[in-house]
């Protein structure tokens, strides 16, 4: 018998089968235990990414607050690391590089200003306002 004949002998087999004939209960049963557990444990995966993308934004938002406040404090220095804290967790938030931005400004360090600026229109993907914002200062910092 030929490898053609093989072929053609196996798709005849598979268009005879009924449906039920191929597992006796049990075969099945463990079948739909091992496909529950695949599913329970996409289930836990996805809650437990959520659970992680939560704890993130509420770890961004107290990182916000604290940079504020040291900011508010007249602590700039010990603001920057906040900041930059925040970007390395979310590189796209425009808060985050307009605060930077805002510490360089009052320190009178025009060249990290412009490097923050930059680093802000090249990373900001989601918010467009804030970004056309930061593009208009670079802008006006270069002329």
């Amino acid at each position: 018998m030929g490898l053609t004949d093989k072929i053609f002998k196996k798709e005849e087999e598979k268009s005879s089968r009924e449906v039920g004939s191929n597992f006796d209960k049990s075969d099945a049963e463990k079948i739909f235990d091992a496909l529950y557990r695949v599913e329970a444990k996409e289930k836990r995966q996805v809650s437990e990414n959520m659970q992680k993308g939560l704890n993130q934004v509420k770890d961004i938002s107290d990182l916000m607050n604290k940079g504020q406040s040291l900011m508010m404090s007249d602590k700039l220095d010990d603001a920057i690391p906040v900041f930059k804290q925040i970007l390395a967790i979310n590189p796209d938030n425009g808060e985050a590089y307009t605060c930077l931005a805002d510490i360089y400004n009052l320190q009178d360090d025009r060249q990290n200003e412009i490097s923050i600026l930059k680093s802000a229109i090249q990373n900001i993907k989601s918010d467009g306002k804030t970004k056309n914002e930061l593009m208009k200062r670079l802008k006006e910092l270069n002329n």
